[in-house]
């Protein structure tokens, strides 16, 4: 299990680097640099706060866009890892095991995983996809 978690963990930390490389970046630089060009054109007050507002706005969504996102990745994964759990007790039952069929289980759920696995990495491009439009979308 350790190795798919590993798998998985190490496509979405590459995922979300190319992600802050290509856009995230920019797009907090242009969200700061906005932000101190109210500070050389307002005073401290209101008209200050409202010019802060907008950027700061700004600046949430994309970290909301991409925390969405990757609660619905974890919950794919967790609704395909408890299908295969189901499926091994449906093909093994709940009765005490020996250890060749605890083996044949042990093997059967890591093989599913796997499978879980697999296709959910094939999911990352269309990810990292729709993370980046939507910064495009804000980066405007």
């Amino acid at each position: 299990m350790e190795e798919i978690q590993a798998r998985l963990s190490q496509a979405v930390d590459k995922m979300m680097g190319e992600i802050y490389d290509s856009k995230l970046k920019k797009f907090q630089q242009k969200m700061h640099l906005t932000m101190a060009d109210c500070y050389a054109k307002h005073d401290l007050g209101n008209d200050l706060q409202e010019c802060l507002h907008g950027p700061q706005q700004k600046m949430q969504i994309p970290q909301q866009v991409i925390q969405n996102e990757m609660k619905v990745f974890q919950d794919r994964l967790s609704r395909c890892v408890q299908a295969c759990s189901d499926d091994v007790q449906d093909s093994f039952g709940q009765t005490e095991a020996s250890a060749s069929t605890e083996a044949k289980a042990k093997q059967q759920m890591m093989k599913c995983c796997n499978g879980c696995a697999d296709k959910l990495l094939t999911t990352i491009p269309n990810l990292k996809s729709s993370i980046t439009k939507t910064i495009d979308q804000y980066a405007k």
